[in-house]
């Protein structure tokens, strides 16, 4: 299946100076672009990415994006096209998101038992695909794409356990172990996310009931932030591994779609103090100084720990777009005020700016994005792409 797209290329800002570079995926030419002045079009530009994302890294035998990489990457980068979709109310990408979903419900090869319908062997991954499935259900309207996502809730809140830490769903299945933060989190996201489209009250229950257990886990550290999951020697104490971004932005969308569903203002409350915690200076996600290999100043700059040494893996890549996107959906609750506007800015332009190479492939052109959104564009990957595309997308207006 090939793509074609328009693009709006007259709405870019200009450029100030380009350098070429080389893809090594196919020795396609490149250019790392800076900018002078910025007038972002961020639908635009979202547009660009999502190209570069599709003739860089989908397959059309497969469907789905960069095989070779983590499934959930996948849901992820569906989850763009479907956000972008219906931030600019297009059918332009439907073929494909349809096409995917179907390919993707399959039974999994490592997990048949699971007997498809998304059912893998983590709660996590069930549930990236699960919240994509409830925005195809709004973008169609289709109950078909609702009903999956029905199927999946119960798949994971099977996983539900009182034996260990006193509730939570675990998060490897096959091991039936290890209370983290993103399943947990996840599947706050998607009980709520079923009840405002349902109205069926055991959503809202269940939603409740995983908030409830989450907040008094001890996850959500003394700085605010969300540490990785709970200790496996049946003390369940916080585990202090990394606070990355992602657990820090998915807790805010679901807190934000329980305020919905319930008008209780404490679950913006308790999101705004964890999302002020991430953005914070003193914050071990916002860089202090600036990088040694940019020529861009970087204080200021979302960034995760494996940036410096260059070590983030594929999954890693990802994340930062996650926490950008549900920042947004947190600042778009206080209109009069979007106390996060200013950052996300900030890092698009930076992003856009020093971290972009221009794809050129078969007659289409795209955008590439890094995984360090104010350093120099090196190589592409699926991770550092639907990141990229995350923070674009959340500044669609």
């Amino acid at each position: 299946m090939k793509f074609s797209h328009i693009l709006l290329t007259t709405l870019l800002p200009p450029l100030s100076h380009a350098a070429s570079c080389v893809s090594p995926r196919d020795n396609t030419t490149t250019t790392t672009a800076t900018t002078s002045t910025l007038n972002l079009n961020y639908t635009t530009l979202s547009h660009r990415a999502l190209t570069g994302l599709n003739i860089d890294f989908f397959n059309t035998t497969a469907q789905r994006w960069s095989v070779q990489d983590a499934w959930w990457l996948s849901a992820i980068a569906l989850t763009n096209l479907l956000s972008y979709s219906l931030a600019t109310k297009t059918t332009e990408y439907l073929p494909q998101i349809t096409s995917v979903i179907n390919a993707q419900s399959q039974p999994l090869p490592w997990w048949p038992q699971g007997n498809g319908s998304f059912r893998a062997d983590s709660t996590d991954d069930t549930a990236w695909w699960a919240l994509a499935l409830l925005q195809t259900y709004d973008l169609t309207g289709n109950a078909t794409y609702l009903s999956l996502a029905q199927a999946d809730e119960r798949y994971i809140y099977s996983y539900w356990s009182n034996a260990t830490c006193r509730g939570g769903v675990v998060q490897d299945i096959r091991r039936n172990a290890y209370k983290n933060a993103i399943s947990n989190e996840l599947y706050i996201s998607l009980a709520a996310g079923l009840y405002l489209r349902t109205k069926e009250g055991v959503y809202l229950t269940r939603a409740k009931q995983a908030w409830e257990w989450f907040g008094q886990s001890g996850m959500i550290n003394g700085g605010d932030l969300v540490n990785d999951g709970l200790t496996e020697d049946g003390s369940c104490r916080n585990n202090n591994q990394t606070e990355w971004s992602y657990n820090q932005g998915v807790i805010l969308g679901g807190l934000v779609d329980l305020y919905h569903a319930t008008g209780n203002t404490t679950y913006l409350t308790t999101a705004r103090k964890i999302a002020d915690a991430a953005v914070a200076s003193s914050s071990p996600l916002i860089s202090s100084s600036s990088s040694s290999s940019s020529s861009n100043d970087t204080t200021g700059m979302l960034t995760e720990s494996c940036e410096g040494a260059k070590t983030c893996n594929n999954d890693q890549q990802a994340f930062k777009g996650i926490f950008a996107y549900n920042l947004a959906k947190l600042d778009r609750e206080f209109p009069g005020e979007r106390p996060y506007k200013g950052v996300l800015t900030k890092w698009a332009e930076s992003m856009y700016s020093y971290d972009r190479a221009v794809v050129k492939r078969a007659g289409e052109e795209g955008d590439l994005y890094d995984v360090s959104w104010g350093g120099e564009y090196e190589t592409g990957s699926l991770g550092r792409q639907v990141s990229g595309l995350g923070l674009l997308v959340a500044l669609i207006e």
